[in-house]
């Protein structure tokens, strides 16, 4: 995720999809993912750095603060099977 081959634009598409049985497992993976990433940074198209993104898709929340957050781009999706089927239903993340 962080190496200069894996340099490419946030299109939508993750660039790695954790995929987790619950929502309590959801955040706390998120969250321990998080707290790495502060110390790790993703290079873009350009060369320039930015801080690495992590985004917890899970079920009993708002769709549109997730499909925003998925459009704007991010490195790391942890999800729930079924709200990631969902968004991908509609059309919201991209897997490919």
């Amino acid at each position: 995720i962080t190496s200069e081959t894996a340099t490419r634009p946030l299109t939508g598409a993750p660039r790695a999809l954790i995929v987790v049985p619950t929502r309590e497992l959801c955040l706390q993976v998120t969250g321990d993912l998080a707290t790495a990433a502060k110390y790790l940074k993703a290079t873009n198209e350009d060369g320039t750095e930015r801080p690495l993104s992590v985004l917890a898709i899970y079920g009993g929340r708002a769709y549109e603060p997730q499909i925003d957050a998925l459009h704007k781009g991010v490195d790391v999706v942890v999800g729930t099977p079924g709200r990631l089927l969902d968004l991908v239903g509609r059309n919201a993340v991209k897997l490919g």
